[in-house]
């Protein structure tokens, strides 16, 4: 399935959500040989902030936005296959499919997958009913955690905590975060830079920091078994770190944040 996904025009001036899809243009691909293309596997009713979200049915964000550019500016085509999470890290790492964004590195992920330079950082948070709680917690160690049931989104890099999630199985954060509120579970694991854009958290929830855990570095990755993975790799970190320098990726995360 080979979608073409929109390249964001860089403007300083504010606009919300939809003016943001509206100034996107299509890439053309047509002069690129067939053997120099990329499949990116995009997952599906993805809710990553503004780094991967859909609108009237594609896909678009800042990493979209960073993967065009890079597609007008070297020898690759990118060919999108949209497919459940689970499912595309078991392709990328059987092969095929080259290529995932929107993951965070860990451990586990280290033993199959090679990664691109970090694009960003995200901080993984405990979400709370206030009301509920109205003075709060405060953690010293993580192992105090263990005692509360905690619900976090299928497929959220949770191996990097030093203590059991309860409930690791939502789809969605709006429906966990009606969990916390019928007090099926006291907190809910998000992540506070996707949060500010996705706005699924209801007002009376408040966050607490979870100890000795430091953000999460965000790349792209391929399996480890991929023959073409040090030239995949080459050629994106080289798009990345341009776009970085140039100051364009500031300009886009300044535009995300005004919509």
């Amino acid at each position: 399935m080979k979608l073409l996904i929109p390249f964001f025009c860089l403007c300083l001036s504010s606009c919300d959500k939809a003016e943001l899809e509206s100034s996107h243009a299509l890439v053309s691909n047509q002069d690129k040989p067939a053997s120099n293309t990329i499949v990116v596997a995009l997952e599906e009713n993805v809710e990553w902030g503004h780094y991967q979200f859909i609108r009237n049915g594609q896909h678009v964000g800042l990493e979209l936005d960073l993967l065009n550019h890079i597609d007008e500016h070297s020898a690759y085509v990118f060919e999108y296959k949209v497919i459940p999470w689970k499912r595309a890290m078991k392709e990328v790492r059987e092969g095929t499919v080259d290529l995932l964004i929107s993951a965070t590195a860990s451990p586990k992920r280290d033993a199959f997958y090679d990664y691109t330079d970090e694009i960003y950082q995200i901080n993984q948070l405990l979400y709370f009913d206030k009301s509920r709680h109205p003075n709060g917690f405060q953690f010293e160690q993580q192992s105090e955690i263990s005692a509360y049931q905690t619900g976090a989104i299928l497929g959220y890099n949770t191996d990097e905590l030093q203590f059991t999630v309860s409930h690791a199985g939502y789809r969605q954060l709006s429906v966990m975060a009606q969990a916390v509120e019928k007090e099926w579970i006291d907190f809910a694991i998000a992540y506070l830079e996707l949060e500010k854009f996705n706005n699924h958290i209801p007002e009376q929830f408040d966050t607490v920091m979870i100890p000795d855990h430091p953000p999460l570095s965000c790349h792209w990755l391929t399996s480890n078994k991929n023959p073409r993975r040090k030239d995949i790799l080459q050629e994106l970190n080289k798009g990345i770190r341009e776009i970085k320098a140039s100051g364009r990726y500031e300009a886009l995360e300044s535009e995300y944040s005004q919509s």
